[in-house]
């Protein structure tokens, strides 16, 4: 009851539509346990303390969720704790298809581009190799415009 208050999708998701869906299991998405336990302190407690890393895993997820409030949390706190161990992850937020357009989101992009370019040694950039191409074209366009 708690989810469905804050979600319409969950609501959705959680109401009985006939006998069979008594029982019948639903996909949440691919997050990390801690990333769960999280959300769920959001929604019993209001617990809103998040790391950067649970941000990166909770915004696409209460995107997808439409919980609104828990996505604006995650997205403030990725956008104020970009750092070497997790701008990539950070980056993968912002250029998911659903994030391309928000103007927030194009912000955070041009944040992470110019943190990566200043600390390109220090980046593990062996996560890009799971990452769409147009990200490592775009940190190579970055770091080329530095060195202009």
């Amino acid at each position: 009851a708690l989810l469905a208050g804050h979600s319409v999708a969950f609501r959705k998701e959680l109401q009985p539509r006939g006998e069979e869906d008594l029982t019948e299991a639903f996909e949440l998405g691919d997050m990390k346990v801690e990333s769960f336990h999280s959300m769920l302190k959001f929604v019993y407690y209001g617990d809103t303390t998040l790391n950067a890393s649970t941000a990166c895993d909770l915004a696409p997820f209460a995107k997808r969720w439409q919980m609104s409030e828990l996505q604006r949390i995650a997205e403030n706190t990725i956008n104020g704790n970009v750092g070497t161990d997790n701008v990539l992850s950070v980056l993968k937020v912002a250029y998911l298809k659903e994030n391309m357009e928000r103007d927030e989101m194009k912000q955070l992009r041009a944040k992470c581009l110019s943190f990566i370019t200043e600390h390109i040694s220090d980046v593990d950039l062996d996560a890009l190799n799971t990452m769409e191409i147009r990200v490592s074209v775009d940190i190579l366009r970055a770091w080329k415009a530095t060195q202009a």
